[in-house]
C-alpha cells in the first residue's frame, strides 16, 4: 500500500512538472514557428488551453494530498472533545461525497459531450478531458486521509461512500443511458427518487455545508456542493457544473477565482 500510494506520489508530481513545462514552452514553440516558419503550429490554442486544464485539476489533487485548500480556520479552535471529532467527520463526509459526486458527473459530461471521433490535435478529448472525473474522485478518497497520512474510521468511508454514491444516481442513469438502448426501467424510477429527495434536503445540506465552513470546509468544496444542491433541487442536469469548469478552463477568459483552490 505505502509503494503504491509513492507511485502515484511521484507519477501525480512529475505529470504536473510536465505539464507547467509545456504550459510554458507552447508559446514559445507557437512564437519560434511563426518567425521562422512563417505560421503557427496547427491547433496550438486547444493544446495551451487544455495543458491549463490538467494544470489546475493537478494543482487540486496535490492541494488535496498536502491539505492545503483554501479554508476557512479561524473557528477550529472553537471545537474540542467530541464536537471537534464530529466537526471533523462531518467535514470529511460532506467534502468526500461531494466529490465522487462532482466525479461521476464529470465522467458523464466526457462520455456525453465529446464522442470517439473528437480530437485535440492528435490527441481524443475524451482522454484530456478524463482528468476531471479522476481528480475529483482522487480528492474524495483524500479526503478520508489526514494530513499524517491516517485513514479515517470504516464508517465514515462508508457513510461518505453512500453519500457519494447517492448523489452519484442522476450522472449514473445517464451514462448509463447513453450506453444502453434500452436501460433498466428502475433508472428513471432511482433518478426521480433523487431529485425528489433532494428538493427537500437540498437547503438543509446547504445549510450544513456552510456551518462547516468553520470547521475547514475547502472553499471550492462550499462553492461546489451548493451549486451541486441547488440543480439537485430544480432537476437540473448535474453535467453543467464540470462542463462549466471545463469552459472557464479552456476558454479565453481568465477565472475571477480559482476552481480548486
Amino acid at each position: 500500500m505505502k509503494f503504491i500510494k509513492f507511485f502515484l506520489g511521484r507519477l501525480e508530481f512529475r505529470l504536473s512538472v510536465f505539464t507547467f513545462l509545456l504550459l510554458a514552452f507552447l508559446p514559445v514553440l507557437e512564437i519560434l514557428s511563426r518567425l521562422i516558419l512563417g505560421s503557427g503550429i496547427k491547433g496550438s490554442e486547444g493544446y495551451i488551453n487544455h495543458t491549463v486544464l490538467w494544470v489546475a485539476f493537478l494543482s487540486g489533487m496535490i492541494a488535496s494530498r498536502e491539505k492545503a485548500h483554501l479554508s476557512l480556520t479561524s473557528g477550529r479552535d472553537l471545537f474540542k472533545g467530541n464536537l471537534e471529532r464530529i466537526s471533523t467527520a462531518l467535514v470529511r463526509i460532506l467534502s468526500g461525497g461531494i466529490c465522487l459526486g462532482l466525479s461521476a458527473s464529470a465522467l458523464s459530461f466526457i462520455m456525453i459531450a465529446f464522442n470517439t471521433s473528437q480530437r485535440i490535435g492528435f490527441i481524443p478529448v475524451r482522454l484530456v478531458g478524463a482528468i476531471i472525473p479522476t481528480a475529483f474522485l482522487v480528492m474524495g478518497i483524500r479526503f478520508l486521509y489526514d494530513g499524517e497520512g491516517r485513514k479515517a474510521p470504516p464508517a465514515q468511508w462508508l457513510l461518505t461512500l453512500l453519500f457519494g454514491l447517492f448523489l452519484s444516481i442522476p450522472s449514473i442513469n445517464n451514462m448509463l443511458y447513453s450506453l444502453v438502448e434500452n436501460p433498466p426501467v428502475f433508472l428513471d424510477t432511482m433518478s426521480s427518487f433523487y431529485y425528489e429527495s433532494m428538493y427537500v434536503a437540498a437547503v438543509p445540506l446547504i445549510v450544513l455545508l456552510l456551518l462547516t465552513t468553520v470547521s475547514g470546509t475547502p472553499i471550492f468544496i462550499i462553492l461546489g456542493g451548493a451549486a451541486f444542491f441547488l440543480f439537485s433541487r430544480d432537476w437540473g442536469s448535474l453535467e453543467i457544473i464540470p462542463n462549466e469548469a471545463y469552459n472557464l478552463l479552456t476558454g479565453s477568459s481568465v477565472p475571477a477565482i480559482p476552481l480548486l483552490p
